[in-house]
């Protein structure tokens, strides 16, 4: 309930970039909060990137589709890490990839 107050808080500020980062540890809380980011991106102007994310054994942060963390996190092994490059991205890729694309307003 917080998170969503403060999404609130954000958008009558007219804050329209936002980032929900999610630790993906329960893939059943993981698929009803995207599905709730999803409903609020059609209903409100304001744009809400979603990044789940999980922290390898060797402390290194990734993020990748949530359809494809659950197994991930599953599997997850110290020898399993150097597999994840064609599939995820470094957590700090992702925001830099967040903060070139231009939003356009509607």
């Amino acid at each position: 309930p917080s998170l969503f107050y403060h999404l609130g808080v954000r958008e009558s500020f007219s804050m329209a970039n936002n980032i929900i980062l999610y630790c993906d540890t329960n893939s059943d809380s993981l698929q009803s909060l995207q599905e709730i980011v999803c409903q609020k991106n059609t209903t409100c102007s304001a744009n809400y990137s979603f990044i789940p994310y999980m922290v390898t054994p060797h402390n290194k942060v990734y993020c990748c589709e949530s359809s494809l963390m659950k197994g991930l996190t599953e599997l997850m092994q110290p020898s399993f890490e150097m597999l994840l490059g064609p599939i995820c991205m470094p957590l700090l890729d992702r925001f830099v990839q967040l903060l070139k694309v231009p939003k356009a307003n509607s």
